[in-house]
């Protein structure tokens, strides 16, 4: 049986310390392994900036939609091969297999990255305006919605809004949660990345 190479370039090495587990993965599989540098600007979640949903959240462990196809592409896979990731993270293998109409099934330890890899697929279903409408129709239920719960135990929430704002936020995530499906989960997602840029802001500030 013939074995298939990824890439042409040779592999340099890098020296790890003696009993390293990695150094002994990488001379286990050394003559499997090559490097392509024009990839670098596939590697990281960079590359999907232009892919839209793809870029809504900034997961930096991420790789690209680009390089999922380009691997498609030089391993020949097909609708009659089937894929499987195995840290999944938010879903970016087997969005990109749906595109092209191949199976794949992926698995995560996250919570939030088995949410969104979940969700993706969700927006392809929907017309143009459909979540548009949906989301004017219940942005007016908001004032009489009753709060839902939500970690108030968590430091952001007690320095990120006023009591008055936060009130707002807890009866928007209760109308949310009510929807019919795919709608709540669409628009939770939305939520969710709203509440994710909120806690970088400590961050972002001191950077």
């Amino acid at each position: 049986m013939n074995r298939q190479m990824l890439f042409d370039e040779h592999t340099e090495f890098l020296s790890y310390p003696q009993d390293s587990v990695r150094k002994e993965l990488e001379m286990k599989f050394k003559n499997r392994m090559r490097e392509e540098l024009k990839l670098r600007s596939l590697i990281s979640y960079v590359g999907n900036k232009e892919v839209p949903f793809l870029r809504l959240y900034r997961y930096k462990e991420a790789f690209s939609f680009g390089l999922v196809r380009y691997l498609f592409k030089k391993l020949d896979v097909n609708p009659k091969d089937y894929i499987f990731d195995p840290f999944s993270g938010l879903g970016t293998t087997m969005f990109t297999a749906m595109i092209h109409g191949i199976p794949s099934i992926g698995a995560d330890k996250l919570p939030l990255a088995h949410f969104i890899s979940k969700t993706l697929p969700m927006f392809l279903s929907l017309s143009e305006g459909e979540l548009k409408d949906v989301w004017e129709s219940a942005k007016f239920k908001v004032k009489d919605a009753e709060p839902a719960e939500i970690a108030l135990d968590v430091p952001i929430m007690q320095v990120a809004f006023d009591r008055e704002v936060l009130w707002t936020l807890r009866k928007l995530k209760s109308i949310i949660q009510d929807l019919s499906y795919p709608y709540n989960d669409i628009l939770f997602y939305y939520f969710s990345l709203f509440w994710r840029n909120v806690a970088l802001l400590p961050r972002m500030g001191n950077s």
